[in-house]
């Protein structure tokens, strides 16, 4: 076997995953508006400049250049719902949240095209949804009657569908139809297009931010732009491997986990930890038997 989906999908865990920390740092201190603007410009950024120096064309139509661009709203939306759920909540709780798409992809087969689950989606499922259910659930305060629900899960849900399950659903074959280093600008540049025309227009505060936060964000824009172009360069080369490579991929949860953990100290709840444990385990499932 090729070792290149194995590289491709660990590279791309380890880059969107501490894309994701820094990202969520920076929302911490300038907003969630704000921090998705900058990451989504220095993202674009980063891969034009591969664009330009590869020279990168595409035999792709107008109508099939419109439609892979219809995608960046979705992608625009989710990712402000990310870092939303990170500036008002622990990563080590919303990650594995806003990374367990898989199972809206699952579940759209199922109730769209009528595709039956198999006993392993199944247990996929379950473990996917009763995880989500324990992260989301702060028994402690349960107990004391008060309000339950951990910081920003709703936030995470909401970027889990959006960003996930819609972009997601069509990666491979935009990938091979416009081309991976042309998709990766368009779904990286047209999110920062929306993010800075909408928030001019709706009076957000895109001031450039002090040194410190702003070198977040160009790190976390950097090593967004580099994981989304090295997964859609791996399914665009290797298709057939493209299970290994969502699987490992979907670990990206699990390494802005390990960011919260050891570097924000966080300290998640017993029944988080073991909702942590089987959201991550049901999202290796889901994303291998989703991409075969």
């Amino acid at each position: 076997m090729s070792l290149l989906p194995v590289v491709v999908g660990l590279a791309a865990a380890a880059l969107w995953g501490s894309s994701d920390y820094l990202g969520g740092l920076a929302a911490r201190s300038m907003g969630e508006y704000a921090a998705n603007a900058y990451v989504f410009l220095f993202g674009a950024t980063t891969i034009l400049i591969a664009v330009l120096l590869t020279g990168t064309g595409t035999t792709a139509n107008v109508t099939e250049m419109l439609l892979g661009a219809v995608f960046s709203v979705p992608i625009f939306l989710g990712a402000l719902f990310t870092y939303k759920a990170f500036r008002i909540g622990e990563f080590a709780v919303n990650a594995p949240i806003v990374d367990a798409y898989p199972i809206v992809i699952v579940l759209g087969f199922v109730f769209i095209l009528g595709h039956p689950l198999s006993n392993l989606e199944m247990v996929g499922v379950a473990m996917t949804v009763l995880g989500v259910i324990l992260i989301a659930t702060r028994f402690s305060r349960l107990k004391l009657r008060k309000k339950f629900l951990a910081a920003g899960v709703g936030s995470a849900a909401a970027s889990m569908i959006l960003v996930g399950a819609i972009p997601s659903i069509f990666a491979a074959v935009y990938a091979s139809i416009i081309g991976f280093l042309l998709l990766s600008l368009m779904w990286r540049g047209l999110p920062a297009l929306i993010a800075f025309v909408a928030g001019y227009a709706t009076g957000q505060n895109l001031h450039v931010p002090s040194r410190n936060v702003l070198s977040l964000v160009v790190v976390a824009g950097i090593m967004d732009g580099l994981a989304l172009s090295v997964y859609l360069y791996g399914i665009f080369a290797n298709s057939l491997a493209l299970p290994v490579i969502a699987t490992l991929s979907g670990l990206t949860g699990a390494v802005t986990v390990a960011y919260g953990l050891v570097l924000s100290r966080e300290r998640p709840e017993a029944n988080q930890w073991i909702g942590i444990a089987l959201a991550i385990t049901g999202t290796a499932i889901l994303s291998y038997l989703s991409s075969l």
